[in-house]
């Protein structure tokens, strides 16, 4: 219970608040704020990012969201990013949002693979096969049998 109290302490921390605020660059998001309490959002990333013009690119895009409602083929931040070249720091935190991972399966998964794969005899292998390998193991068939060749 301890590491389950631990985990969601470090989840939810104020570390990870201007991560968290990134996803209100989405139209839908904008439809909720006012203008002063939205800029006190785009402060708070632009202060954590350093991102250079963000809080107006972040305000144009706000004024120009605002008005118009979204279609939902274009919800996601994927298609988003498109809309942003008039607004490059607006893109840049979008690109940062869909960098970060939503959890931290996948990362503690790829450290488990790394570990497999570069063991003591494996030692001299080169970066990019080891790359290589380790994203073939972790994509793999899960019907097949796990085994990784040297």
């Amino acid at each position: 219970m301890d590491s389950l109290i631990q985990s969601l302490g470090s989840r939810f921390s104020e570390s990870n608040m201007p991560a968290s605020m990134l996803y209100q660059l989405h139209p839908n998001n904008i439809q909720k704020f006012d203008r002063s309490d939205y800029k006190d959002t785009v402060r708070t990333n632009d202060e954590f990012y350093q991102n250079d013009n963000f809080e107006q690119n972040a305000m144009s895009w706000y004024d120009m969201n605002k008005k118009e409602s979204i279609e939902q083929n274009e919800s996601d931040f994927v298609n988003l990013v498109i809309k942003t070249d008039l607004f490059p720091a607006v893109c840049e935190a979008m690109i940062i949002l869909l960098t970060l991972s939503a959890t931290t399966c996948t990362v503690k998964g790829s450290f488990s693979t790394l570990r497999r794969v570069k063991t003591w005899l494996r030692s001299t292998m080169s970066d990019e096969r080891l790359s290589g390998v380790c994203m073939m193991s972790v994509h793999r068939d899960p019907s097949t049998p796990t085994r990784i060749c040297s």
